[in-house]
């Protein structure tokens, strides 16, 4: 009996050290186990990042957490579960070298999704591209970034490309904006 009593308590000591709390973010947490699968979704160990990296993907795990509460308490989203499943095989027969089950390539790409589509539905009547945006674009980027290249395209064969591009950075601009907002108006905890 003691020494169960003995092997139980080394037990949850273990288990607490291998998934401590990182952050709290209102009443969810970030553990060490949610860091473990972000570093590996991006090819790395936790025991390889740097502290930068580390911190950025703290930052990122608590964005999501963010939006996913934003989305609880706005209502569902709408996730086409095929196409999800079908992205997942994809990905995973595109990577066979992921140490990933089916089921969390398929977590990993609705989180991902949710963030994307939650960020197009806020933010994303909200941007206004003007021709002139595009066409600046078009000059001051794409053109110096194909300055060598004698196949350059023309600005009508890339216009929609473009208009893409400035629309996602500004989307991205508002929820970065969005989630800064997020950090000062909710309660969230670092750990460590």
């Amino acid at each position: 009996l003691v020494l169960i009593i003995i092997y139980l308590t080394c037990y949850n000591i273990s288990a607490e050290i291998v998934n401590r709390i990182i952050a709290v973010v209102n009443d969810d947490v970030v553990t060490s186990y949610d860091l473990e699968k972000a570093a590996m979704w991006n090819g790395k160990e936790v025991a390889n990042l740097t502290e930068e990296e580390r911190n950025a993907l703290v930052k990122q795990l608590i964005n999501r957490l963010l939006v996913y509460q934003e989305v609880l308490k706005s209502g569902d989203l709408n996730l086409d579960a095929i196409k999800v499943d079908n992205e997942a095989r994809e990905m995973l027969d595109k990577n066979p070298d992921l140490n990933f089950s089916f089921e969390e390539t398929v977590d990993y790409l609705k989180s991902q999704m949710i963030i994307q589509i939650f960020a197009r539905q806020r933010f994303g009547p909200l941007v206004q591209i003007t021709d002139d945006d595009v066409k600046r674009y078009y000059n001051d980027v794409y053109l110096k970034a194909v300055a060598q290249d004698e196949n350059r395209l023309p600005m009508s064969e890339v216009y929609n490309r473009i208009y893409n591009i400035i629309e996602v950075k500004e989307i991205n601009a508002l929820l970065e904006d969005w989630l800064n907002k997020q950090y000062e108006s909710n309660t969230i905890v670092f750990m460590d």
